[in-house]
């Protein structure tokens, strides 16, 4: 949204999103931002990060419902994994950048 909407997006009233093409905890966030299908979206993917260890840091006294959880969200990444991961986003040209009202980027 932030990117398509700049003149109504404000991260500091964001309520709620819905992560309609991927999903972040899928795939972490490496430390090159890039996130989401066409890379724009490592922010936003990033707060999920953020509530996720917020979650998983409040529940450390019932490790059975946090070890079920883990089982469906991405590991964390190793440094060779992030370094890995930045090149491959490097490789393929994210984040894709934005056309501006002309077709071409901006």
């Amino acid at each position: 949204m932030e990117n398509w909407h700049p003149n109504i997006w404000r991260d500091e009233e964001v309520m709620g999103l819905h992560y309609i093409v991927d999903k972040p905890w899928e795939k972490r966030v490496a430390s090159d931002g890039v996130g989401g299908h066409l890379g724009r979206d490592g922010k936003t993917h990033g707060w999920w990060w953020d509530v996720w260890g917020d979650w998983v840091g409040k529940r450390r006294d019932d490790m059975q419902l946090v070890g079920i959880a883990e089982e469906l969200v991405a590991e964390p990444l190793s440094q060779d994994e992030n370094k890995k991961q930045c090149q491959e986003n490097k490789e393929k040209g994210l984040p894709v950048p934005i056309p501006g009202r002309d077709g071409k980027p901006h």
